[in-house]
C-alpha cells in the first residue's frame, strides 16, 4: 500500500465515507479488500452504527514510482 485517504459526504439520511487505497503494483486485490473491510468494521464499531462506505482501490504510474519509506 502506498497511500490512503478518507473523505466524507452528506447523504439525505446519513453521512457517507469514501476510503481510497493506492496499491503497489503486484499487490493482491483480495488482501487490500480484506484490509478495507477491517477498517470499515472498526469505524462502525467506533461510531456504534453502520454508515455507507465507498471503497476505491487504485493503482498506476504514481504508485509504481512511490518510494518505500516511513516518516519518523
Amino acid at each position: 500500500m502506498v497511500a490512503t485517504a478518507v473523505s466524507a459526504w452528506e447523504l439525505p439520511r446519513a453521512t457517507g465515507l469514501q476510503l481510497r487505497l493506492q496499491a503497489r503494483p503486484g499487490a493482491s486485490p483480495s488482501d487490500l479488500a480484506g484490509m478495507a473491510e477491517e477498517l470499515v468494521t472498526g469505524i462502525d464499531a467506533w461510531l456504534g452504527d453502520q454508515i455507507p462506505v465507498l471503497v476505491r482501490i487504485t493503482s498506476g504510474a504514481r504508485t509504481a514510482t512511490a518510494r518505500r519509506g516511513r516518516v519518523q
